[in-house]
């Protein structure tokens, strides 16, 4: 290859680092703040115990925290849980960082100190989070509900969303157990690997029988 060819093929490598650089950056930069956190929820969802229906209350209460967050700096707009107003003069910074904190507030409670937290992948969770609030400029440790500030305003929302859920009647508390001899199951278990099966009410959930050894994504016999 000559020098000249070759010159031009580096320059045509370095631009198109620089591009794809430059592409995912802007990409990253034009998500919401919204996106953001539903993404770190997700993630946090994937490497946790696979819960679905806890997971699908987490989705909801992550996305009414954001809206009360949001909603904050709207005049008009009815929040979920959280009520309060606040006039600022920068709404999009300060709903950045409202929703910001409220989000982080939220998965933290749900995935690592709350009473149904510390499953397999907090640590992890718990790295990820506090590493996309210092990414996006924020303090992961101020925890202050005091004053007007965007942070104890998301704080003061993602306390709302979290008592509202401990009194919601999903037994958070306790990590979601049943209560003592309720909601037991009217059909006898469903033996995965064998044929043909019995119901009393077919309308009515089976649970699953799993015969030799299974386990799940993070190794944990069922």
């Amino acid at each position: 290859m000559n020098k000249t060819l070759s010159g031009l093929l580096r320059h045509f490598m370095v631009l198109a680092t620089m591009a794809t650089l430059f592409n995912s950056t802007t990409a990253q930069a034009d998500q919401s703040v919204a996106r953001i956190w539903d993404d770190q929820l997700l993630h946090a969802i994937s490497i946790d115990t696979a819960r679905p229906t806890v997971h699908a209350r987490n989705l909801f209460h992550l996305s009414a925290a954001m809206y009360d967050a949001w909603a904050a700096y709207d005049s008009t707009a009815l929040q979920y849980a959280h009520h309060e107003k606040l006039l600022v003069p920068d709404v999009e910074a300060a709903r950045r960082e409202a929703i910001s904190f409220a989000a982080f507030d939220l998965i933290q409670h749900r995935f690592v100190f709350g009473p149904a937290g510390g499953g397999p992948g907090a640590f992890q969770t718990l790295i990820d989070i506090r590493q996309k609030m210092t990414a996006l400029g924020y303090d992961p440790d101020n925890t202050s509900t005091v004053g007007s500030s965007p942070a104890a305003v998301g704080n003061r929302v993602a306390q709302s969303i979290i008592a509202n859920g401990l009194a919601d009647g999903s037994r958070e508390s306790v990590k979601y157990a049943s209560p003592a001899g309720q909601f037991a199951p009217v059909n006898a278990p469903l033996t995965f690997d064998l044929p043909g099966t019995t119901m009393v009410d077919p309308n009515r959930w089976q649970p699953l029988h799993f015969l030799g050894n299974r386990i799940d994504q993070f190794g944990t016999p069922i």
